[in-house]
């Protein structure tokens, strides 16, 4: 009976590392022709690829000092965007720029706003 309880500890201890690791999205916002989106960082992860793209657009990919690791926490941010719905991917890589399996996160549809200039010099 120990021995089965032992080993059903063990299992259990040896998925969890997986699933407290696992990329999440914490935060998004759109803001005046700016977004950005904050997650969790990934164990193992060199990197991360962050892509965002309109809803039923194309992703493009971010450029690397956009994308952030404060060791807490990961943070993108998207400058220049026109008006409109968007979505981020944020991806983690491994050291040889592969995908990390299973670690990867898609953001809920947010909203940018058009930045008004009129009557600014």
């Amino acid at each position: 009976m120990r021995k089965s309880i032992f080993q059903l500890l063990c299992w259990i201890l040896c998925l969890m590392p997986t699933q407290l690791f696992a990329l999440t999205i914490n935060e998004t916002g759109g803001w005046f022709e700016s977004a950005y989106t904050t997650f969790t960082p990934v164990e193992g992860a060199a990197t991360y690829r962050v892509r965002i793209r309109p809803m039923n657009g194309e992703y493009v990919q971010l450029d690397a000092p956009l994308v952030r690791n404060y060791g807490t926490y990961g943070r993108a941010d998207a400058i220049g965007l026109k008006a409109g719905e968007y979505q981020f991917e944020v991806t983690a890589m491994d050291n040889q720029g592969e995908p990390i399996p299973g670690e990867m996160a898609e953001t809920q549809p947010f909203v940018v706003r058009a930045h008004d200039r009129a009557g600014f010099a």
